[in-house]
């Protein structure tokens, strides 16, 4: 039909758009560990708005908000330097063996564009006791952590801590109606190879709620006042997984030198009490007994003219 708009797109002569940076062989990662999307770009002749869908396999996407949560995979929309950008701060983590992406990019004039990414996971090793630590909370169960990535010599700096918002500078809450049940967590790497990923593994005495976010205070980007912001985090069960990169998102001091400051909390809704039923007060107390007793004295009364 000459309504079609690929068909209408081939009679206009549109070029289609591309992806760019899949590499040809799989790509080596471990299992649990987070990457980024290095080098993946799409581009088109027109500079028009770009539709990318992307659908991942054994491995979770983090740090990409859907554009349309109706469609299957989570879908990017924009030119393609707001689709670029967005995929330079993606982050992945593999799961198992056969893990894939699969992108699948449209203009809306053409036929789309598919390119497959796939990942050679290699089971994680054993981590150094340097990066392993406990976070004591007073009155539960320690939160246990891991550190990996980030190069041969990237090491947790002794020792992450527990403190308050106000010790860490934090003001107001990260949301609304928040409370931060553990507190904020003090963590520190150094040594680390300069831009480099790490990924922090967090595991909580129990279960967390559903609606649990971890949160960052510190400067970013986009905003170089310290202020708080959702930090991409992958959360089962009772483990929390993020990542942290060296001079880009979660780094405190927004400098690709090899140490990385990380202040943050896990963040969930504050506990609501049940309603309070309201009271009275001493004098409406009184006024109610007074009632109430020429009331009885009433019917008492009555009682005895009857007899």
């Amino acid at each position: 039909s000459d309504h079609n708009p690929i068909v209408l797109g081939l009679l206009l002569g549109n070029q289609p758009p591309a992806i760019l940076g899949v590499p040809a062989t799989p790509r080596t990662v471990v299992a649990g560990e987070a990457f980024g999307l290095d080098g993946l770009t799409v581009s088109d002749p027109e500079g028009g708005t770009l539709t990318l869908s992307i659908t991942a396999s054994n491995a979770r996407l983090l740090g990409l908000a859907d554009a349309d949560a109706a469609q299957p995979g989570l879908q990017l929309v924009g030119t393609p330097t707001q689709i670029n950008a967005l995929l330079a701060q993606a982050v992945v983590i593999a799961d198992m063996q056969g893990a894939t992406l699969t992108f699948t990019l449209t203009d809306g004039a053409t036929a789309p564009v598919v390119a497959k990414m796939a990942f050679n996971v290699t089971p994680p090793g054993t981590v150094d006791p340097a990066n392993q630590f406990n976070l004591s909370i007073p009155g539960q169960q320690a939160v246990t952590g891991t550190v990996t990535g980030g190069g041969a010599t990237c090491r947790v700096v002794p020792s992450p801590q527990v403190v308050t918002p106000g010790a860490a500078g934090a003001q107001g809450l990260p949301r609304p109606n928040a409370s931060l049940p553990f507190g904020m967590f003090a963590l520190k790497t150094q040594n680390c190879d300069k831009g480099a990923m790490v990924t922090v593994k967090l595991t909580f005495p129990g279960a967390l709620p559903t609606d649990a976010e971890y949160w960052k205070w510190g400067k970013s980007a986009d905003n170089t006042s310290a202020h708080w912001y959702p930090l991409p985090a992958s959360i089962q069960g009772n483990t929390v997984t993020f990542a942290l990169r060296d001079g880009g998102l979660g780094d405190d001091d927004l400098r690709a030198d090899g140490n990385i400051v990380d202040p943050g909390a896990l963040v969930v809704a504050a506990a609501v009490g049940p309603t309070p039923v309201p009271t009275l007060g001493q004098w409406a107390l009184l006024l109610l007994m007074v009632c109430l007793t020429g009331l009885a004295r009433g019917k008492f009364a009555g009682a005895a003219r009857r007899r």
